[in-house]
């Protein structure tokens, strides 16, 4: 199947595409994004769904409908949408109760402002001109309700030209269970700043002293015992300890000894709560290795993979380790679901 719908920004390119391969219309989508090849504009337009019933499920549907955004362009028109689903939430509604009429008047307002909207925004952002400076300037700000931060670039020409585009955005609804601080949210849009397009030494400087009431925000310190890396290190300190207990040393165990240790510790286990069980079990195929501790085997090993792999060590289903063992992994791939859990385990160990 050959690749087709091909299309440009520029006139040239398009002549020398094939009219098989050649996109009919100058407007079409890009990742999910409508697209305006002509004058190389994105086309950002809210829909308008008709809702029967505004209820809290009604209303959030609505709001993830409006328009596909990754780039946040839309974000002030959106904000107000997403401060109203908040507020209904406090109230602890049900997701198919109809809403109180004050709620319901007040949507009504904010999906007038959205629905319907449509803005042609220019997808080059940066102006690719000889001996050109490009800027990246962001701006962020917050309310008790709000905080959003912007990013826009500017284009400095030889000529002393300025051009600034919006790049990127972002914004989030403030915390329930705890209010913003900072007093306002005061966010330009499209080209950001008026100051932007001026001399450096134009800027304006605003005084730290016009920062104020800013509270401090109380924590909490909470202490715990770790399972990572650094406790899973020390676990080896003891080998080096038997093997010369005169012998002082501040380096950190390297991967070999952390290897080893890691074996020791799996051989204590299994000589504490014993093998003979699965060892006899023709259920199972298991091996003793060189080192002798217990492994489970089968049609697996004639994989071409690592033996470790082929072979995971058994680890009593009555001990702690397979725990341990659980609990670092979970951490380590930042705490990732169960079937990935058991997938990472089972790389390694035999729990039965």
């Amino acid at each position: 199947m050959n690749l087709r719908d091909y299309l440009s920004d520029s006139a040239e390119v398009n002549a020398q595409i094939k009219d098989l391969d050649r996109a009919k219309s100058c407007e079409l989508k890009v990742l999910g994004i409508k697209w305006k090849a002509d004058d190389d504009t994105l086309i950002m337009e809210c829909a308008d769904k008709e809702q029967i019933k505004v209820t809290k499920r009604s209303v959030l549907s609505q709001i993830n409908g409006f328009c596909f955004d990754p780039l946040g362009l839309l974000t002030p028109l959106m904000i107000s949408a997403k401060i109203f689903l908040q507020d209904i939430h406090k109230q602890k509604l049900g997701w198919d109760t109809i809403l109180p009429d004050e709620q319901i008047q007040r949507w009504k307002a904010i999906k007038e402002d959205i629905a319907g909207f449509k803005k042609a925004i220019p997808r080059t952002v940066l102006n690719k001109t000889p001996e050109a400076k490009y800027m990246l300037s962001v701006f962020v700000d917050s309310s008790k309700r709000a905080y959003a931060c912007c990013l826009y670039t500017t284009t400095s020409t030889k000529n002393g030209t300025k051009n600034t585009s919006l790049f990127t955005a972002r914004a989030k609804v403030a915390p329930i269970k705890k209010g913003q601080t900072i007093p306002r949210l005061e966010l330009l849009w499209w080209k950001g700043p008026t100051w932007l397009s001026y001399p450096d030494e134009e800027w304006p400087v605003r005084p730290i002293s016009d920062v104020k009431d800013i509270d401090d925000d109380e924590c909490e310190m909470l202490i715990q015992h770790t399972t990572e890396d650094l406790n899973k290190s020390d676990s080896d300190w003891p080998i080096d300890t038997i093997a010369d207990e005169d012998q002082v040393t501040s380096r950190l165990p390297n991967a070999a000894e952390i290897i080893l240790a890691e074996k020791q510790i799996v051989l204590q286990e299994q000589r504490i709560h014993g093998t003979a069980l699965v060892s006899k079990n023709k259920q199972f195929k298991t091996v003793f290795d060189s080192d002798g501790i217990l492994r489970k085997c089968g049609r697996i090993q004639r994989a071409e993979i690592q033996s470790e792999i082929a072979n995971p060590m058994y680890i009593p289903k009555q001990s702690i380790l397979g725990l341990r063992i659980a609990e670092h992994i979970h951490r380590d791939l930042a705490h990732c679901g169960n079937n990935q859990l058991l997938c990472e385990l089972r790389q390694r160990f035999w729990i039965p």
